[in-house]
């Protein structure tokens, strides 16, 4: 009786397949940034580590198959993988539908039509790179006091 489920529970070995997807996607991912910079073997790193993806995609949905077969799926983990996959499909919907747009916002409404123009002022335009580049007292040394409100004394 050591193998009797008293519980609706699926409490799953270890596995691997995180570890070797999360290493095959670092290799995709490192052979992309490779291919697109035209290194020498990026094309065949970005294989590899698509090959490896893929591989864990197959393998790891091999391993949902036979747990369903062997009865570890009872009625009640049913239902949570439904929920589950329903909740994780909701939530794509939800980052598409704000990513792209934001959906049904009238956006003529919240911005005019004529984008807002930046004026600096010519005083700040001069004397922010020599107080980003000489010092706060060499800097200041140079700037005129009549020209802004606030004074180091």
């Amino acid at each position: 009786m050591a193998g009797a489920k008293n519980h609706d529970y699926h409490i799953l070995p270890p596995s691997i397949w995180p570890l070797v997807g999360s290493f095959g996607a670092l290799t995709m991912f490192g052979g992309l940034v490779m291919w697109m910079h035209a290194a020498q073997y990026g094309s065949l790193v970005f294989g590899l580590g698509l090959l490896a993806v893929l591989f864990t995609f197959y393998s790891w949905w091999v391993d949902v198959i036979a747990e369903a077969h062997a009865g570890d799926h009872t009625p009640v983990v049913s239902l949570h993988l439904r929920y589950g996959m329903i909740l994780f499909i909701a939530s794509e919907v939800m980052f598409l539908w704000a990513g792209s747009g934001l959906g049904l916002i009238s956006r003529s409404s919240r911005l005019p039509y004529k984008w807002l123009t930046v004026q600096p002022k010519a005083c700040l335009v001069r004397k922010v790179p020599l107080l980003c580049c000489n010092g706060h007292q060499k800097a200041l040394r140079f700037w005129p006091q009549t020209s802004c409100r606030c004074s180091t004394r």
